[in-house]
């Protein structure tokens, strides 16, 4: 791997992990009545693993 790869690798993953300090804005701008509400990187995660569930279901069928 080169330098150049390399430093867009340490690049995109220090943007990543700024998702999981950053709040998602839907539910506050809708006024959502909840105790915690959750970051980007915690609904990705979410999605993720349902993808993944999702998959695993059609390769069973």
């Amino acid at each position: 791997m080169n330098n150049n790869k390399i430093e867009a690798t340490i690049k995109y993953y220090k943007l990543c992990t700024k998702l999981k300090d950053t709040i998602r804005k839907g539910p506050t701008i809708w006024n959502a009545k909840r105790d915690r509400i959750e970051s980007v990187a915690e609904h990705i995660w979410g999605h993720k693993c349902l993808l993944y569930l999702y998959t695993i279901s059609l390769s069973i069928n």
